[in-house]
């Protein structure tokens, strides 16, 4: 009799160790192990970039031209590059910061600084003031007068970016000769916080707002006069309804077509495309639970929450539809959000979740129990799409570091190592993360050192008590170490020096398995009842 393992898995634990299909593993640990070698995983290495040691949200800063730059935060913060034509300032929004008040924005030439503006514009607060000017026509003439309503919005032009704000509040109404009269306006006063740099004027003309005039912010508090005809004017405001983001907005993505989502509680906001400083609250769609995290579907948001999950789909924010999702599952940890390879995945109280336009299921049932899932305590993922995989550093107050699964082949397995935060940068292909304790940015399996992997098979179950007394390990390169265990006792330990076969010490059994630690590559593990046996392939 004999055993040959030539094709190395990842975990099942749900699945009695006797019953483990051929290959799959009771123990992987720091090794891909995907039905093919078993390969250790590099240890990270470290890059010169340091952070404060508290820092709990990475995100790498890649403007053109610039070098590449970590901005950091202790809280939990979400950032999104943004959608902006011409934009050569590499616009970055972000929010969750509590050291700024409200959602915030960043570009190039005030990044390296670590400054932030308001992501919105806030509108004048008060009506405007106006006055008529001029001594009404004769009588006469029979002219009729124009009924007019005057807004204000404010203007912020930074960084090759003109953002405008919403109207102020509607004025009174003033009744106009318009060929004898004009009117007088008081603009508004600035909001210091705003970043105003100049004040648009519009006036009622046949039911819509039309531009009237433009003027620096150094006017703001000050009178002007407005004395342009009606049919003179003929741009329509196109912030009738541009209010700025939710101050307590959380969850940025970025999704096609120029649309950026958050949420604040069971609402989901949209922004204008290609405008995300402007969040009309049209767009806005309520749920029935508190929203936990968000991830993108090809033109859909999927909305995950402390209940059902909702599709909601649409091109624009102005076209949007919700739709519940099948197999409902709840999400335990918005930075367990993962979007990749046409789904999205995410941790419910029951496993790893997967959502894509085919449906929804639980990916990982028959690998893990409700039990065994939850002593992962799924809430504390921090998951990550990298090399084909869906990277979790996780921690249940026993131990940490990371689960990870292979979403070419859904094989499972742990890594020893364990980030508080990171950040995955498409220009280098790398996951970037921060170890716990440590102020040094990391390169997740960057070097070129091997982790030492821990691999035990099933449990081989004989007909009959047997004796095996010879093995043999096909690897890369040696030494590394072998474990023999028979009926679950421990019968050998062998350091490994080469690919000749070793002896076992008598020990029948029924249940043999097989273990190996190493940080080399391994093509092969066998037991026989004789070194002929062995040899026989």
């Amino acid at each position: 009799m004999k055993i040959s393992i030539q094709s190395f898995k990842g975990i099942a634990p749900r699945i009695n160790p006797r019953y483990l299909p051929e290959g799959v593993a009771q123990t992987c640990r720091n090794a891909e192990a995907i039905g093919w070698s078993l390969k250790p995983y590099a240890h990270p290495t470290d890059t010169a970039d340091t952070i404060p040691v508290t820092t709990k949200t990475l995100y790498r800063y890649n403007a053109q031209g610039q070098t590449p730059m970590w901005l950091h935060w202790g809280d939990d913060v979400d950032v999104v590059k943004s959608q902006i034509a011409n934009d050569t300032e590499e616009w970055t929004h972000f929010t969750g910061d509590s050291e700024a008040v409200g959602p915030r924005s960043t570009y190039a030439s005030i990044v390296g600084s670590g400054n932030s503006v308001s992501m919105g514009v806030q509108p004048p607060e008060q009506k405007l003031s106006l006055l008529v000017q001029g001594e009404e026509p004769d009588a006469s003439a029979g002219e009729v007068p124009e009924t007019r309503v005057y807004v204000a919005t404010f203007i912020r032009q930074l960084a090759g970016v003109t953002a405008q704000s919403m109207p102020s509040p509607a004025s009174n109404t003033v009744d106009v000769y318009s060929s004898t009269q004009s009117v007088d306006v008081d603009l508004p006063a600035l909001n210091s916080a705003s970043n105003v740099t100049g004040i648009r004027l519009y006036r009622s003309v046949s039911g819509e707002y039309l531009f009237v005039g433009e003027f620096d912010a150094a006017k703001a508090g000050t009178t002007i006069n407005d004395a342009a005809k009606s049919d003179e004017l003929n741009q329509p405001l196109p912030s009738l309804n541009w209010a700025p983001p939710p101050e307590d907005l959380t969850g940025l993505v970025n999704m096609p077509n120029g649309v950026v989502a958050g949420f604040v509680n069971r609402d989901v906001f949209f922004c204008e495309p290609y405008r995300p400083y402007a969040w009309p609250v049209a767009y806005m769609q309520s749920l029935d639970y508190d929203i936990v995290g968000l991830g993108v579907l090809d033109t859909t948001l999927v909305v995950l929450t402390t209940g059902e999950p909702y599709f909601i789909q649409g091109a624009t924010p102005d076209s949007m539809v919700v739709v519940k999702a099948q197999n409902p599952q709840s999400c335990v940890s918005k930075h367990s959000i993962v979007s990749a390879q046409g789904s999205v995945f995410y941790a419910s109280p029951d496993g790893l979740m997967r959502v894509s336009t085919s449906g929804s299921e639980l990916v990982t049932w028959e690998k893990f129990s409700v039990e065994q899932w939850q002593a992962l305590n799924p809430a504390s993922f921090n998951a990550f799409f990298h090399e084909d995989k869906y990277i979790a550093f996780y921690d249940n107050g026993t131990e940490s570091g990371a689960f990870v699964m292979d979403l070419r082949t859904g094989e499972v397995s742990f890594s020893e190592v364990y980030a508080e935060a990171g950040f995955r940068d498409l220009f280098d292909d790398a996951l970037y993360i921060k170890q716990a304790g440590r102020s040094t940015v990391s390169i997740w399996r960057g070097s070129n050192a091997k982790q030492e992997a821990v691999w035990r098979s099933k449990r081989y179950s004989m007909p009959r008590r047997t004796s095996l007394s010879w093995a043999h390990v096909e690897a890369e390169n040696y030494p590394l170490t072998c474990r023999v265990y028979s009926d679950g006792a421990l019968i050998h330990t062998q350091n490994v020096a080469s690919r000749d076969p070793f002896r076992l010490p008598s020990a029948p059994g029924r249940d043999w398995e097989v273990e190996v630690e190493t940080d080399k590559e391994v093509f092969a593990l066998m037991l026989a009842q004789s070194s002929q046996e062995l040899a026989s392939g």
